[in-house]
């Protein structure tokens, strides 16, 4: 899941953001996946809670502020945790399975990490591709 989206960063600007990262403080918490989403643009189904913990919202907030302190512009929009399940989905392919799909899917958070991903992209008249993830770093969170 994303906590602070970047886009392309170079080498420079990755080792300086590795170094603001590891010097975070902050607290483990959890997230509670209790809703299904269907992002109809983005074509995406989606797993979301209802409730966004303050020690995500503030780990989210000090990722950001140190991304911009460094240069680096971050996606400006909230934090809103989810898990992606279905990309290339339909309107009429996911609602069948949200309508009456009830979730509590609990995920404690006890690390976060700096990820690199690469999109496939997507085959003509086929499937879109998976997107592949790195990671370049973690670190713990404190209980």
């Amino acid at each position: 899941m994303t906590l602070c989206f970047l886009g392309a960063v170079g080498e420079g600007p990755l080792a300086a953001l590795c170094e603001r990262a590891g010097q975070i403080q902050a607290s483990s918490f959890e997230l509670l996946f209790d809703r299904l989403e269907l992002w109809r643009e983005a074509r995406i189904l989606a797993a979301t809670t209802a409730r966004v913990p303050p020690a995500g919202s503030a780990l989210a907030e000090a990722l950001c502020t140190a991304a911009r302190e460094l240069g680096l512009a971050p996606d400006v929009r909230a934090w809103r945790p989810h898990l992606t399940l279905v990309r290339g989905t339909t309107a009429g392919a996911a609602s069948a399975g949200t309508a009456s799909a009830a979730l509590q899917l609990p995920l404690p958070v006890s690390r976060f990490y700096l990820a690199q991903s690469q999109e496939l992209g997507r085959k003509p008249d086929g499937p879109v591709e998976p997107r592949r993830y790195s990671t370049l770093a973690s670190w713990p969170l404190h209980p």
